[in-house]
């Protein structure tokens, strides 16, 4: 996200080129508890954004996300008690009957869907 706004802020030919951005556990709120969302407003059309997090990351909480007014296609992929590595723990995947490849298989069908809209 920083490459791309200095490239959107330098006028880089390549910036007109991007069309997404993948995020692998943003870290929405710093470890100092100060507020990163700021850098996702800036992400204009024609990119668009697809964050991936768990439900148990404490650097993305949802009502953290929720605060982001975004002006771009956003998709969201949530990992059910996924913590910021995108690893759930053990009790929800039972219910499920499913395991950590499973929905990491699953996540990984989710943005090959989202790429090809891209």
């Amino acid at each position: 996200l920083h490459l791309l706004d200095e490239l959107r802020g330098e006028g880089h030919d390549v910036y007109k080129r991007i069309c997404g951005c993948l995020c692998f556990s943003y870290p929405l709120v710093s470890r100092t508890g100060a507020w990163r969302g700021a850098i996702l407003e800036k992400v204009e059309p024609p990119i668009d954004l697809m964050l991936l997090h768990g439900t148990r990351d404490k650097l993305c909480p949802r009502e953290e996300l929720a605060k982001v007014r975004f002006s771009t296609r956003t998709h969201f992929h949530e990992v059910a008690a996924g913590d910021h590595s995108l690893l759930g723990t053990t009790t929800p995947f039972k219910r499920r009957n499913a395991s950590q490849e499973d929905v990491d298989d699953e996540m990984l069908r989710d943005i090959a869907n989202w790429l090809q809209g891209v």
